[in-house]
């Protein structure tokens, strides 16, 4: 799944889900044979918003070397103007890092 339905009863890998649901979801789709694969629609959207004053993404920094905390905003805003619809880590599964793309846990997983 992807965006919809996004509800507590169906898998996403969106940020706020257990980290477990990106698992199950592929486990579940091996288990059926008809199925081959995932469609997935972007894993590199880093979009922002400027008509809204929120500024397109940039390189991922940490805020320092000992905690895993950093300045990227997860927030995707594929339906800019609108601000109001969005889901946080939708669309990464990859961030821009400073020497190539950075593999989320999700993807890693």
């Amino acid at each position: 799944h992807c965006i919809e339905p996004s509800g507590i009863d169906y898998l996403n890998s969106f940020i706020e889900r257990p980290l477990m649901e990106s698992r199950i979801l592929f486990w579940l789709g091996a288990s059926y044979i008809d199925v081959n694969g995932w469609l997935y629609y972007a894993v590199d959207l880093w979009q922002g918003c400027p008509s809204q004053g929120i500024p397109n993404k940039h390189i991922i920094h940490r805020y320092n070397a000992t905690l895993p905390f950093t300045d990227f905003n997860p927030a995707n805003y594929i339906w800019c103007p609108r601000t109001d619809i969005f889901a946080n880590g939708d669309g990464y599964f990859l961030y821009p890092g400073e020497y190539g793309p950075i593999t989320t846990s999700r993807l890693n997983n």
